[in-house]
């Protein structure tokens, strides 16, 4: 009697083994998608292995249901890359399979071709800088040596990029296949049956087909990593940058990172000889950094500007966030309402009875009275893309030329005559230790599609408008050396838990905690910066003590130099 280990599609700790009887044996293969029984209900799974004898002398064990697939759903190279990614992540090695590969369903999968074998191939990783459209215009040629080299590419890329990567594909786009969040299953699976087999030579998609198994996989490239569409909330909560550079140190192809300024963690693997640079010309506009003046928090130069865009190119107004902007702030003590989770200013909106924390996205129900002194006078005064709106519209009417909105306006227009951030400040000052590089990113994007740039802040000779010149790399090493001094991130590794506040876990002070309440749920996170050294040993004492009802996550390839 025959044996199977079968990886499922659930948060168990590993492969759990299945009876094959005479039906299933003879279609079941090394990677192969089944149906298993699993408490009362049937699960997929991944066949990861087989056994000749029982693994426990005795014991029963309950059999394959049926095989959905005639043939490896999952090949080797996949199934070393969920060992990969389980192993970083710390997530079960089932979650993070699932999450390599396109959506089950119940209809056969033709054989992957063989894949040629890359004798001789050393991967390199190669972080690539630059406005949007020269990075471009770099992935066309790169794409072209690949397939002249008989390989596969895979692009990877916020959806809105999709359109113009493909239109600078043009030379080849002929072989170039697209995979948007809306494509049905069933094309998912279409597409993915044409990369595993190698008829789809180039696929530009979102971050859900950047583990999808390749016959002969060259280069991936990851467009605008920093992007928030490379993250999401499902577990293994990895990015797209982190899976494709663990499936290039398998020996899966070179690996790019495109991006406008690197993170800190990439700046370190550069000097530390894990990665190579390089710079792609780009057109930039002249910077100007100015003090707010007046009531309306605008600047001289800020008014002059607002009036002179056109259809063709507007003037862009950038607020710091959505609503209102500012605080929320009593009139008669003074005191300023904040969030009760974490301290962090929140965004309010005209008109809703609650807010939602900038620093930890908790929501917040904003008091009737003052906290403080129970007065009824409380008032915001702010700057954010509502209360911006308002005023521009009191003091001049609707101005056709002028757009209003966060630093996503950014993307929504090819050419602006000026952008304008209203508060430069805020983004610098936050918790978030990369907020600063997310935010000059855009600001530096910026600079290849406007004018001119002009940069409200009260705060001229912070260290990180440097990063905003042509060359940014002295700026980086003082900013780095300012990390290794704190011993903060890209030098540690950061491991976050969260969970019920009642039922948080007991952590030795030698872990060297830092915990806080999330919101008024009575949830509370606990985040961790770990020397590299310590990390297992952490991660075993962590792991003992955290209750089941908790959860974490651990940190971006792109956060510490590795």
């Amino acid at each position: 009697m025959a044996y199977a280990d079968v990886v499922l599609d659930h948060p168990s700790p590993g492969p759990l083994t299945y009876r094959l009887t005479p039906e299933v044996a003879g279609t079941a293969v090394l990677g192969s998608l089944v149906e298993v029984p699993l408490g009362r209900r049937t699960v997929p799974g991944v066949i990861s292995g087989f056994r000749r004898r029982s693994p426990g002398a005795g014991l029963r064990f309950r059999s394959i249901t049926r095989v959905l697939t005639d043939a490896a759903w999952a090949p080797p190279a996949t199934l070393r890359l969920a060992k990969k990614v389980a192993d970083y992540s710390l997530q079960p090695l089932g979650s993070c399979l699932f999450r390599l590969l396109p959506p089950a369903g119940k209809r056969s999968m033709a054989a992957p071709g063989s894949t040629p074998p890359n004798r001789g191939l050393r991967p390199e990783r190669i972080h690539l800088y630059g406005s949007a459209r020269s990075r471009w215009e770099q992935y066309v040629t790169l794409a072209a040596r690949a397939l002249t080299a008989g390989q596969q590419v895979l692009i990877i890329a916020p959806h809105a990029s999709h359109t113009e990567i493909l239109t600078g594909l043009r030379s080849i786009s002929d072989r170039a296949s697209v995979l948007t969040p809306g494509t049905p299953p069933g094309q998912q699976r279409t597409l993915a049956q044409a990369l595993a087999t190698g008829t789809c030579p180039v696929l530009i998609a979102t971050r859900q087909a950047v583990g999808w198994p390749a016959h002969h996989l060259g280069v991936t490239i990851v467009d605008d990593v920093m992007h928030q569409s490379h993250t999401d909330d499902q577990r293994p909560y990895l990015d797209s940058a982190t899976i494709a550079l663990l499936r290039s140190q398998l020996g899966e192809g070179h690996v790019i990172l495109g991006s406008t300024l690197p993170t800190f963690g990439m700046a370190l693997s550069e000097h530390r000889g894990l990665a190579k640079r390089r710079l792609v010309g780009q057109r930039e506009a002249r910077v100007t950094l100015v003090a707010p003046s007046g009531k309306d928090g605008l600047s001289e130069r800020a008014r002059a500007l607002l009036g002179s865009g056109t259809a063709a190119a507007p003037v862009g107004l950038i607020a710091p966030t959505q609503g209102l902007g500012g605080d929320l702030t009593c009139l008669a003590c003074g005191h300023v309402v904040l969030c009760t989770a974490c301290g962090g200013r929140l965004d309010l909106r005209r008109g809703v009875a609650s807010a939602q924390c900038l620093t930890c996205q908790a929501s917040e129900i904003l008091p009737a009275a003052c906290p403080q002194c129970q007065s009824h006078q409380l008032s915001v005064h702010g700057r954010g893309v509502q209360s911006l709106t308002e005023a521009l519209t009191r003091q001049s009417g609707p101005l056709p030329s002028v757009e209003v909105g966060t630093e996503q306006l950014v993307e929504a227009h090819p050419h602006f005559r000026a952008l304008i951030f209203v508060s430069g400040d805020s983004p610098l000052a936050s918790p978030d230790l990369d907020r600063a590089l997310r935010f000059l990113g855009r600001v530096k994007e910026a600079s290849a599609r406007a004018e001119e740039l002009v940069i409200q802040t009260h705060q001229p000779d912070n260290p990180h408008w440097a990063l905003l010149k042509s060359s940014p790399w002295a700026a980086l090493d003082h900013l780095l050396a300012e990390r290794a001094r704190l011993n903060v991130p890209p030098y540690r590794r950061t491991l976050l838990l969260w969970g019920p506040a009642d039922r948080a876990p007991a952590l030795p002070p030698s872990l060297g905690a830092i915990q806080q309440t999330l919101d008024h749920q009575g949830r509370a996170m606990i985040e961790l910066l770990v020397p590299p050294r310590h990390w297992t040993a952490t991660w075993q004492t962590v792991q003992s003590l955290l209750p089941a009802t908790w959860r974490y996550r651990v940190d971006s390839l792109l956060d510490w130099s590795a």
